[in-house]
């Protein structure tokens, strides 16, 4: 049980020794256990005990996989959920952007701009009056 392991974890450090000798422990460090209940990577900086150092180490305790797993497709859920109203968020701009070119429309269902009409000479014309008055409005803020 996952309540039951409040015990810190002790991690050895060995030196290796050659073939046909012991390895020779030359320090620790210990983990409280508790910190990795939520199952996700930690990256940890930890003291060696004999204040020789400090040992950087990634964490992980898998206790349970279906835990574990259903965590990540919550999150994965939530990130495709918060794309697609990005997603319509950024569509109903565009669309914005594009109610002064009457013959111009924009297809969710088709990432294209179709042209839905011939535009009217009157059409083409008040289009036109409008770009050269943004025009002017930028020269006169860039003056």
């Amino acid at each position: 049980d996952v309540e039951k392991d409040d015990i810190p974890l002790r991690f050895g450090l060995k030196q290796v020794a050659m073939q046909g000798e012991e390895d020779k422990e030359i320090d620790f460090v210990m983990v409280d256990v508790r910190k990795l209940r939520d199952q996700q990577k930690k990256e940890e900086l930890l003291e060696l005990y004999d204040g020789a150092g400090r040992l950087r180490v990634t964490l992980q305790w898998l206790h349970s996989r279906v835990q574990y797993l259903t965590e990540l497709l919550r999150k994965w859920d939530d990130q495709v959920a918060e794309q697609k109203m990005q997603k319509d968020e950024l569509w109903n701009d565009l669309e914005t952007l594009f109610e002064p070119f009457p013959p111009l429309k924009i297809s969710r269902r088709k990432t294209h701009l179709a042209l839905t009409q011939k535009p009217k000479r009157e059409q083409v014309e008040d289009v036109n009056k409008k770009f050269e008055n943004v025009q002017g409005e930028v020269s006169s803020l860039r003056n």
